[in-house]
């Protein structure tokens, strides 16, 4: 067996070799997904609509005359369809799985039935039904956790191959940076130490740990 061509991993306690192998292989095409029509209502207008909603229903205002209600409820008619129709929405052309992920990553602060009632109810109009959704979005959670599976599993390996010589905490100057000034600014000199130098780094971002930090300080 060629061992030079072999693949070691590290699981922490035992050296493991993965033998080479010439299998052919054969790529499976990716099917082609389906376009679809997301509109969407900007926020500003939902919270609108919710505060005016809000306002009339708490509004307790004396019974009036039959003409002036009348009149009121004619007025009523002609205005609340030009408001319905007068919102702003955009529309985007995307995939049902791009949608997904948007969506996933706008529901990671929740829990796991909460996100996945979350989605189905967004991506329900999409769909010819509920079960088409559920089901759907089930295989698109498992796959989600899968990946983060294969992930970790791959972290581990590459971090048990190093032998790692400092661990070092960086936090930021709110007056000199923002979050995203400073994550960009960190990972480009990384990134040349690693270039210049053969640095190996391993990296996390924990905001709860910066939060108490700030605090402390």
């Amino acid at each position: 067996m060629p061992y030079g061509e072999t693949k070691v991993y590290f699981d922490g306690s035992h050296f493991i070799a993965i033998p080479h192998t010439e299998r052919p292989t054969r790529r499976r095409p990716k099917p082609i997904e389906e376009i679809i029509t997301v509109t969407e209502t900007p926020p500003e207008t939902i919270q609108q609509s919710k505060d005016e909603s809000a306002v009339t229903d708490d509004v307790i205002a004396p019974i009036p005359l039959v003409e002036e209600h009348n009149e009121q409820v004619t007025e009523q008619a002609d205005s609340t369809p030009q408001a319905v129709n007068d919102s702003p929405k955009t529309e985007r052309k995307m995939t049902r799985k791009e949608l997904f992920n948007e969506l996933y990553q706008d529901s990671l602060s929740v829990k796991k039935s909460e996100r996945r009632k979350r989605i189905i109810t967004a991506m329900l109009p999409y769909f010819k039904n509920e079960t088409e959704t559920a089901y759907y979005v089930d295989r698109n959670l498992e796959r989600k956790q899968r990946n983060l599976i294969c992930r970790r599993v791959r972290l581990s390996r590459k971090i048990n191959l190093q032998a790692f010589n400092y661990f070092v905490t960086f936090t930021y100057n709110d007056a000199l940076h923002t979050e995203d000034s400073f994550k960009k600014g960190l990972k480009k000199t990384l990134a040349n130490f690693s270039t210049r130098k053969g640095w190996k780094y391993v990296g996390n971002v924990s905001k709860n740990v910066i939060a108490q930090m700030r605090k402390s300080n």
